[in-house]
């Protein structure tokens, strides 16, 4: 049996697990305060996410925690960006898609739903196994993407609270 001499390229780092998928819910969102606004829920900064790295999306849902009363409301998860990370409450976003990733045909608004898209770009691009936005995330230090949850009535919104779930897989480039 012949031998050879090794040069080990083995990663014995790779062994902890950390990119496996992993769930993740924003803070619960207030329907009466997010009339002619965006309830910013998941931002992708360059000091969360290191580049070069991509964030996959692989599944992602409005929970409804509170029933939603006033009028006809309409609630959709979508995309936006931020000038930095740094803006908060008061700041602006650039609404990129406001159905992005769950369309308001597939939220039924009342207490306990959990629900997943059923329409969209992100559903399209899922199924499609297209490697590109709004499925997968590329972070960034300036025009930081994001993920906002928009909400619209004919009337004033009386009651009504949720949240998003994501289940989210992040893809190191080396």
């Amino acid at each position: 049996m012949t031998t050879h001499v090794i040069v080990d390229y083995r990663r014995n780092d790779e062994r902890r697990f950390i990119y496996q998928p992993y769930w993740v819910t924003s803070a619960e969102l207030i329907g009466t305060a997010l009339a002619a606004k965006v309830g910013l829920v998941f931002s992708f900064p360059l000091t969360k996410y290191p580049s070069p790295q991509a964030v996959l999306i692989e599944e992602i849902a409005f929970q409804v925690t509170e029933a939603f009363v006033g009028g006809t409301i309409t609630i959709d998860v979508g995309s936006c960006t931020l000038a930095t990370d740094d803006v908060t409450t008061g700041g602006v976003a650039t609404l990129v898609d406001e159905d992005d990733y769950v369309d308001t045909t597939g939220i039924t608004q009342t207490l306990g739903t959990l629900n997943f898209a059923i329409a969209g770009d992100w559903l399209t691009a899922k199924v499609a196994a297209l490697n590109a936005a709004p499925l997968r995330i590329t972070p960034a230090a300036s025009t930081v993407p994001t993920i906002g949850v928009y909400i619209t009535t004919t009337t004033t919104i009386t009651t009504g609270k949720g949240r998003v779930l994501m289940k989210v897989c992040e893809v190191p480039f080396v």
